[in-house]
């Protein structure tokens, strides 16, 4: 559960200001229209919740329902709206404009200064960032048509291409990890990394929940683990009805190829770390000492490390194409849309089709087989 948000006592916008900035240079990039001649702008280091609590606190909200409003944006939304927010304040006070009530033409100033470093998708970031606490002629600045329009053309100049149009065909991985000694003769290390790259591609999932993984809340049972996630993640929604939450992830047997038995790997690893754990319950810990739980980030650098390993390029491809790679398989395989969405845990089609669902990168070319054929 997220932390409480303590709020100070309702402070007006002036509160959070230290007043005109005597010593703003002009900027030569930016139009004299954005400037105004006295207004209140906040410190540079103002945070963008002291930005929304004070705009909530201007519409006469207070007390514990402003608390549970401020706990509506999860962590990492408040990361990324906190660098444009952050940008954003310091824009205002180098230009003279109040960062609470600007204009339209001063938003779009900062739009387009934002622009000429960062590509459409950080634009838009940081649009959303000034929605939550700014409104132009009663509506969320983000919603005004114009910025809309603008934000039309910019991607019209600069467009936000996926990251990729191509993914890496699992079995290259899979043939890999056969190479591993047997089970029993793994270490530790070996161990890990194995296990989590097979789980990562069998549950198309993020390094983020599989470090949610607690044996509290694993069921065994014959040639089958399965694992209940109650947290909070990045598609648990409130709007999903059904699907609000993650479909409990499981793991069955393999018996066509035991080397690659996610089952045989976790009834070891279970056995291997009981003593290692201490009283930690995540599932994935650390295999040097002091064996802690696992971050995220760890996580994400032994998938990384397995694929580099494998073979494939991971100055291109990152942990998370995992989650790609797997179901563009799957897919390709003639899996079920639906077994696929509930897998991953997307609400909508649209999704894999969008991000997700891209051609498999083939060793051989049309070219080669031609040349390979003329040749027999």
């Amino acid at each position: 559960m997220a932390n409480t948000v303590l709020v100070s006592t309702p402070a007006s916008v002036n509160e959070i200001s230290t007043g005109k900035n005597q010593d703003a240079q002009e900027d030569s990039n930016i139009a004299p229209s954005t400037r105004r001649s006295s207004p209140s702008v906040p410190q540079t280091s103002a945070s963008w919740m002291s930005c929304v609590q004070s705009s909530l606190i201007n519409q006469g909200v207070t007390g514990e329902p402003l608390n549970t409003i401020l706990e509506s944006w999860r962590s990492g939304t408040r990361k990324q709206y906190h660098t444009y927010v952050s940008a954003w304040v310091k824009f205002s006070s180098d230009n003279s404009i109040s960062p609470m009530n600007p204009t339209l033409q001063q938003v779009l100033e900062f739009l387009s200064f934002q622009s000429k470093t960062v590509g459409y998708s950080a634009v838009a970031t940081a649009r959303s960032a000034l929605s939550t606490f700014i409104k132009i002629d009663g509506v969320k600045v983000g919603d005004h048509p114009l910025v809309s329009r603008f934000m039309s053309g910019l991607f019209n100049q600069k467009p936000a291409l996926p990251r990729y149009t191509e993914t890496w065909n699992p079995q290259i991985v899979l043939n890999y990890l056969k190479t591993y000694p047997t089970t029993g003769n793994l270490s530790l290390k070996q161990l890990t990394q194995k296990l989590v790259m097979l789980m990562a591609l069998l549950s198309a999932q993020r390094t983020q929940t599989l470090q949610k993984l607690s044996l509290e809340e694993m069921r065994a049972s014959p040639g089958k683990y399965i694992f209940h996630i109650s947290s909070l993640l990045k598609q648990t929604s409130a709007k999903g009805g059904q699907n609000r939450h993650l479909f409990p992830i499981t793991f069955t047997s393999y018996n066509v190829d035991k080397r690659l038995c996610v089952v045989e790997l976790l009834t070891v690893y279970i056995e291997r770390t009981a003593s290692l754990r201490k009283s930690t319950k995540q599932l994935l810990i650390c295999y040097v000492a002091p064996h802690g739980p696992a971050s995220k980030d760890t996580i994400s650098r032994w998938v990384r490390q397995t694929m580099k390993d494998a073979g494939i390029n991971t100055s291109v491809f990152k942990p998370h194409s995992t989650r790609g790679a797997a179901t563009s398989a799957a897919k390709a395989a003639n899996v079920p849309i639906h077994e696929i969405m509930n897998t991953a845990g997307w609400r909508l089609d649209s999704t894999l089709a969008k991000f997700y669902d891209r051609p498999i990168i083939n060793e051989s070319n049309f070219a080669e087989a031609i040349l390979t054929s003329s040749s027999q």
